[in-house]
């Protein structure tokens, strides 16, 4: 039987490594990924990367959106979300374009929040700088200068 030919929709999870399945090397994947055994790896997927509360990776996970309930050794790069649930546990360096850790979550490293290039911020926003300059304490006379 000759089986037709699907495309790959980032929208779709379509890998699967289950618990007790053990996975060397790299992987990618057009669609998205959940892990729920071990990847020892880096990984990159045009979709989302899940991984479960018994899931482990030793890896760089580049993927659109990261939920992870499971352990990560590794750096994460995302422009949408990561996510670290209460029993989720990264370590490594993170650049992703939102953070979000329940309560119970583990993050160990840097982070770099990213932003569109068109997101600037309104025009009644000042810099952090801008704010020091306008907000600078003025200096009082005490009996110790005098």
């Amino acid at each position: 039987m000759v089986l037709g030919k699907k495309n790959a929709n980032p929208n779709d999870t379509d890998t699967i490594i289950g618990e007790g399945s053990k996975v060397e090397g790299k992987v990618t994947s057009k669609a998205g990924l959940r892990l729920d055994g071990q990847i020892d790896g880096d990984i990159t997927c045009a979709g989302d990367v899940t991984i479960g509360p018994k899931g482990s990776a030793n890896s760089q996970i580049r993927a659109r959106n990261v939920y992870n309930a499971g352990t990560i050794h590794g750096g994460v790069i995302t422009d949408g979300l990561l996510s670290i649930s209460e029993s989720g546990k990264l370590y490594g360096n993170i650049r992703a374009g939102a953070l979000s850790i329940a309560q119970g979550g583990l993050f160990q490293g840097e982070s770099h929040m990213e932003t569109k290039k068109s997101e600037t911020a309104p025009s009644n926003v000042k810099s952090i700088t801008e704010h020091d300059k306008d907000n600078k304490p003025e200096k009082v006379a005490t009996s110790a200068s005098r």
